[in-house]
């Protein structure tokens, strides 16, 4: 298995279990109230992509959180 196949298999796992094993560990956990515990859930993590993409507005270097890190304040 060479370098592509690796980072295209890793990226397939993390992208399969996201999209179809953690709703399915919800939907058996919570049952038929799991669209409400997503729902719910939803405003949370608006306001933490609302903090990234302030934080992303403030810093002008590539990084992601790392960069937002180390920036100066």
């Amino acid at each position: 298995m060479g370098v592509r196949q690796l980072a295209a298999s890793s990226f397939n796992m993390t992208v399969g279990s996201g999209i179809f094993v953690l709703p399915a560990t919800i939907a058996l956990a919570l049952g038929p109230a799991a669209p409400i515990a997503y729902l719910m859930c939803a405003p949370a993590m608006a306001l933490v992509v609302l903090c990234f993409a302030e934080a992303g507005s403030r810093v002008s270097r590539t990084g992601g959180g790392y960069a937002y890190a180390a920036a100066p304040a």
